[in-house]
């Protein structure tokens, strides 16, 4: 058992309690992870300003940092018990999981040791009693030469009392930006912060850098943030407008496992004694150790096995919390692993899993932590011991499925003849049987097996496109709105509508956004692959808000997306109209019914063992995804489908729609791609085009084909093995648009190459279609379809071409010897050169290039190139002696062209662009410098 300086966490718990208790401040106990966030429903007492709605409701998942639970008190929605409250909060982030094992400080659990003023005492206070707490001996004792602080150059006060009240050294106290020393979410209450940081030494720090790594704000391992105060003094409206608070807080972090780290004087969270017990299980059952030396003293392979012991030990014990805090808020004790929180949970169970698989062990195994977490927890924690039994249970049967997958995962790539694994085998291997592609990859390499995860990545893509494409518009945020009743969507010629507010809630991803729910609407939500209605709310006072997204819930509410709250919507007064865009909506309309068409027109031209993948509508165009083996398919084809559909339009099929049992549809041949059960008496809805289409669909679609007036194929693209994706158009004015846009960027790709229209067609990389280009319009056809392979091809041999004529042209210059300008021992090389109206500017550099060559290998010689362009950007390249630093020459060139210059360094080389040059000024600077230094 390791021996410790400091006695455990309990102790610095105890301690952290007792010192504020001191200064007067209200124990409030650690908040369940479990967020408590709900849907926020119109009353009194939740008609806040948007700013306290933003800051109150943003999306949690898990509760992760110490003020997450407090929000409703620094918001004044809720009384605090005092102005003054100290916690210690539990927490779990997850959005840097990829750092746990690699850095000294990631945890996905941590705990966070908070004290708050609400209105009460101020920066004063809370500087002197951190200091207090982190340097008395009657506290921490830590060395005051191992602490540095840092703090916003502009709080004068803050590096005041820096500086007379705690008398630091000048050089620990540092001056940041607003990046690194300014709390700020966009919107809501922020402010300067005050951090302190102690220092690990220089074996946390192999280039040396030492105070440098703070003042520059760089990564790092040596300094470890200890203490963290925001003084919350500004109300920030979202448009970088700030206002002083009427009440103004404080708001202090310090993270419990990495002030531990430095009481028990080791080199990582995961050395202190929260993990000692947990780290000795794994010693003993992987039959290795757990090293306890900082990274740069291991090899390669214990480097390896301390990271694995690391995401294990944090792992689980995340996963203990999670859990336990979990159970508690479900009535029926089951935890859904394919959802939200429950997926979460999953994952970090088979990442820790992953690890343990390194160590072949092929057993259940990471359950028995859970007893070691729980009597190393519990007396701060009780409820984990109530759910200790349970969470044991679920650990162990998710190990279980997992093995089990694992040995399906051998079996299968056992059972591969090939040195290689297909995209398509990883890809079964990743997501049907849910391995990890770290575990995929770690057991190709032992088994000496090549992967192609270009490909697997290629149907990751789609895949993931296509899953997106087939729930799009379903809310999948963390509110529960089954309180709620359904949405009730009106027919599909209702343009508008008055509606009642039935609630609201702020959105995930930008917090100065809400959804609102309303008992009915004409807006088509995201869904089916078409895109949602776009148009506006009118309060009664006609205030016009524009509606920004539709989304359907699982309970069938429909979220209405704006990005402000009305200023009408009250108790009393929540009654809108709701418009939609009818133009816009017409678009789509159009596009969805061509996509049935189109299917139809593939099925029925190229082959009827096509299989619809998915598909997007919006008011711009359409595409379909569709797979079929041995597809054999070429232009002519693709204009037989096109015409097709166009034959339908001019036939101006009104379409039917008819809403019958799944058995009648299955009667009716109604294609669709999701699974039917002809034996239910479910309705379903089938859109019919005559003989033609007949498809399962909820979509809009149009009144008659006319309307769409005429349909253009613009592109098709392979999508992975099997899979393609096809766009196409509706409607004569985006059609002509189209064509405009092939002609004008077709007329640019000319240009660049240098080209006209009759030497494209007359050479010899277009011999095999110079027969079918008889009309220009059918070349830009051509070039609309094989755009990419044409541009490609082109391009080869454009520029093999000119590296011809650049290296033709650069063995021409010979610089004399007026261009040699000597200094002592030294020669300046300079030249300007005019380019060959022949080579293009965008291979200026490789020709100046070029011509550097011939002379850069001149001995103690300074030699400058220069391309003096019409557009007055020169392009340059300069060689220096050795004996000069990068950084002299940086600022030389900084200061005489006033930064009016970009360029790169690269050993003793600059290369670059500048604007505006005085050729013989510049020398003679030049000139100037390198003699000051010679001399």
């Amino acid at each position: 058992m390791m021996k410790l300086r400091f006695p455990s966490a309990n102790h610095l718990r105890e301690l952290w309690i007792a010192f504020w208790k001191a200064k007067k401040h209200f124990l409030v106990p650690s908040h369940s992870l479990v967020s408590p966030v709900k849907l926020l429903k119109l009353n009194k007492s939740n008609l806040v300003d948007k700013e306290k709605v933003a800051q109150e409701a943003i999306s949690l998942l898990w509760i992760n940092s110490g003020v997450a639970g407090l929000r409703q008190y620094f918001l004044g929605i809720k009384k605090p018990p005092s102005k003054r409250i100290v916690n210690i909060q539990k927490a779990v982030r997850t959005n840097d999981i990829e750092n746990i094992g690699k850095t000294n400080r990631h945890l996905s659990f941590f705990e966070m040791m908070g004290n708050f003023s609400l209105g009460d005492y101020q920066k004063k206070e809370a500087i002197l009693w951190a200091w207090e707490f982190l340097t008395d001996l009657k506290w921490l004792g830590l060395d005051k030469k191992k602490l540095f602080i840092t703090v916003y150059h502009k709080d004068e006060a803050a590096i005041q009392i820096c500086q007379t009240n705690l008398k630091i050294a000048p050089e620990h106290l540092i001056l940041g930006d607003k990046n690194s020393n300014f709390w700020d979410l966009g919107v809501g209450p922020c402010g300067p912060n005050l951090e302190i940081f102690y220092d690990l030494g220089e074996k946390f720090d192999p280039k040396k850098q030492g105070i440098t790594l703070l003042q520059k704000n760089i990564d790092n391992e040596r300094y470890l943030e200890i203490w963290n105060i925001v003084f919350s003094e500004f109300l920030n409206s979202g448009n970088g407008k700030y206002q002083q608070l009427p009440t103004k807080n404080i708001d202090t972090g310090a993270g419990l496992e990495r002030i531990l780290t430095v009481l028990q004087d080791k080199n990582n969270c995961f050395e202190t004694s929260l993990f000692v017990e947990i780290m000795e299980f794994l010693s003993k059952h992987l039959q290795t150790s757990f090293i306890l030396q900082s990274n740069d003293q291991l090899n390669d392979k214990q480097k390896i096995t301390n990271k694995s012991f690391k995401i294990i030990a944090d792992h689980s014990k995340a996963v203990v919390f999670l859990l336990s805090d979990l159970l508690e808020t479900q009535t029926n004790l089951k935890i859904n692993f394919n959802n939200h929180r429950g997926y979460i949970i999953k994952k970090l169970i088979r990442n820790a899993l992953g690890q343990i698989q390194f160590f072949k062990i092929n057993q259940p195994f990471l359950s028995e932590i859970v007893p070691i977490i729980v009597i190393k927890m519990q007396k701060f924690y009780p409820n984990l011991s109530k759910w200790a039994n349970k969470v044991k249970a679920i650990i162990a049967n998710q190990e279980t499925v997992f093995l089990s997958l694992l040995q399906s995962a051998d079996k299968f790539l056992n059972s591969l003849s090939s040195e290689t694994i297909s995209g398509k085998e990883i890809f079964r291997l990743v997501t049907e049987l849910g391995v990890p592609l770290s575990l995929v990859k770690k057991k190709a390499e032992q088994k000496k097996i090549r992967l192609e995860l270009d490909n697997f990545q290629n149907l990751l893509s789609k895949h993931e496109e296509k899953s997106k494409t087939q729930s799009t518009g379903l809310y999948a945020g963390p509110y529960n709105l089954s309180g709620l009743p359904a949405t009730r969507f009106m027919e599909s010629k209702t343009i508008v509508t008055k509606a009642e507010v039935l609630g609201f809630l702020p959105n995930i991803q930008n917090k100065s956004q809400i959804w609102i729910v309303f008992d009915k609407t004409p807006f088509y939500p995201n869904r089916g692959g078409q895109i949602c209605d776009t148009g506006w709310l009118i309060s009664p006072k006609g205030e016009k808000i524009p509606v920004l997204d539709v989304l359907i819930s699982e309970y069938k509410q429909y979220l209405h997306l704006v990005d402000k709250t009305p200023e009408e919507m009250n108790e009393k007064n929540n009654f809108f109209t709701l418009k939609i865009d009818d133009t816009n909506r017409s678009l789509i309309r159009n596009n969805h019914s061509a996509t049935h068409l189109l299917h139809f027109a593939l099925r029925s031209i190229i082959s009827n063992r096509i299989q619809q993948n998915g598909s997007l509508n919006n008011e711009k165009g359409l595409r379909l995804d569709f797979s079929i083996d041995n597809l054999s398919l070429n232009l002519e084809k693709l204009q037989k489908v096109e015409q097709k559909v166009n034959d339908i339009i001019q036939e101006q099929v009104t379409p039917r729609i008819d809403l019958v049992s799944e058995h009648e549809a299955k009667q009716m041949k109604a294609l669709n791609f999701f699974k039917v059960e002809t034996n239910s008496d479910q309705k379903v809805r089938v859109v019919t085009f005559n003989s033609y289409s007949v498809e399962l669909c909820g979509g809009l679609h149009v009144f008659n084909t006319s309307l769409m007036q005429k349909f253009l194929i613009t592109r098709i693209e392979k999508k992975g093995a099997n899979n393609y994706r096809i766009y196409a158009l509706t409607t004569n004015k985006i059609i002509k648009n189209f064509w405009s846009s092939v002609e004008e960027n077709f007329d640019i790709f000319l240009k660049k190459y240098r080209l006209n229209f009759e030497k494209l067609l007359n050479h010899n990389i277009f011999s095999v279609l110079a027969n079918k280009m008889q009309k220009q319009k059918k070349f830009f056809l051509l070039w609309a379809f094989y755009k990419n392979e044409l541009e490609s091809k082109i391009k080869k041999y454009f520029e093999k071409q000119q590296k011809k004529l650049i290296i033709q042209s650069a063995q021409k210059y010979i610089i004399s010897k007026s261009d040699f300008y000597s200094i002592d021992k030294y020669c300046i090389i300079w030249h300007k050169i005019q380019v060959s109206n022949q080579i293009p500017n965008h291979y200026n550099f490789e020709f100046l290039r070029m011509v550097f060559d011939q002379y850069k290998n001149k001995a103690n010689t300074f030699c400058f190139l220069l391309i003096e362009n019409k557009n007055k950007n020169n392009n340059f390249i300069f060689q220096f002696d050795n004996h000069f630093k990068i950084i002299d020459w940086k600022e030389f060139f900084n200061s005489y062209f006033q930064n009016k210059i970009k360029f790169g360094l690269k050993e003793n080389k600059m290369q670059g662009m500048i604007e505006n040059i005085d050729s013989k000024m510049f020398l003679q600077a030049l000139k100037t410098k390198i003699k000051k230094h010679l001399s």
